[in-house]
């Protein structure tokens, strides 16, 4: 089930766009142990507001977790960014995965290729976080 969330870094960058929607999974960080890897933690949580609340008054920080599916959603309301991955069918004896960008004005971003479905969503995370921070 973890790997239907967004990594940390990239939830990270999403908590620095202004992503605040409600979630069912945040990353704790926290200062007091030596953990270098933050830890994901399913529980709903209602908002950024909530996290940043709870980072004033705790010795940890607290980043929402968003699934793929959610992030791939806010950058299609919030920025008019529609991505879309999808494999070369037809060549079935060497699959690779692509994904493509479109835009309002329907201008087109084309990805290289990946090795898996999951690479390539990924991928493509990075490169519509990449976009808007460009903007």
């Amino acid at each position: 089930m973890y790997k239907e969330f967004i990594p940390y870094e990239q939830a990270l960058e999403l908590k620095e766009l202004g992503f605040d929607e409600d979630c069912l999974a945040f990353y704790i960080l926290c200062k007091s142990e030596n953990i270098n890897t933050p830890l994901l933690r399913i529980s709903k949580i209602e908002s950024q507001k909530i996290i940043d609340a709870a980072n004033n008054r705790f010795d940890a920080k607290y980043v929402l977790a968003p699934l793929y599916q959610q992030a791939f959603r806010w950058f299609r309301e919030k920025y008019g960014l529609f991505p879309t991955i999808e494999t070369n069918i037809k060549n079935l004896v060497v699959k690779k995965w692509f994904f493509s960008i479109c835009n309002v004005n329907g201008t087109w971003q084309v990805a290289t290729s990946h090795e898996t479905y999951e690479e390539a969503e990924l991928a493509c995370l990075k490169k519509l976080i990449e976009i808007v921070k460009d903007k």
